[in-house]
């Protein structure tokens, strides 16, 4: 895995790492709601998942744009899983948008939920790539 992140830290570009730490922070933050919401747990365990698919990944195809290729398998059906069970109308029950986002949990879940798919089609561009050859 040393290796996978010193490729990675040596091929992408700052605004990339900017990124990457973005995500590690917004999933890592999901010790502070482990204790009390099961989501977050899902949240944890789906920080952690694609990171030995990712290091599977690079052992097997050493290219540095193939590793989000597990994000594909756990990240959307979590988007999925959040979006359903906590912030749909539906699950939280009636009330303003600005009720909900005065909650922690919530406003933290809409992150995770934005950065899921924003993450998503950055890995999409770079299977494209790949796949076009030209990464």
């Amino acid at each position: 895995m040393k290796e996978m992140f010193a490729a990675v830290n040596a091929q992408t570009s700052r605004a990339v790492k900017l990124w990457l730490n973005w995500m590690t922070f917004i999933f890592g933050s999901s010790v502070f709601f482990i204790w009390t919401h099961v989501p977050a747990r899902w949240v944890l365990f789906c920080m952690i998942a694609p990171l030995l698919v990712a290091a599977i990944v690079f052992r097997v195809t050493k290219n540095v744009w193939l590793i989000g290729i597990g994000h594909f398998f756990f990240w959307i059906p979590l988007a999925i899983y959040l979006s359903r069970s906590v912030l749909s109308f539906d699950a939280r029950g009636r009330g303003s948008l600005a009720l909900h986002l005065s909650d922690p949990f919530f406003t933290w879940v809409a992150l995770i939920v934005l950065t899921i798919g924003i993450s998503i089609i950055f890995d999409f561009r770079d299977l494209l790539l790949v796949i076009m050859g030209k990464k």
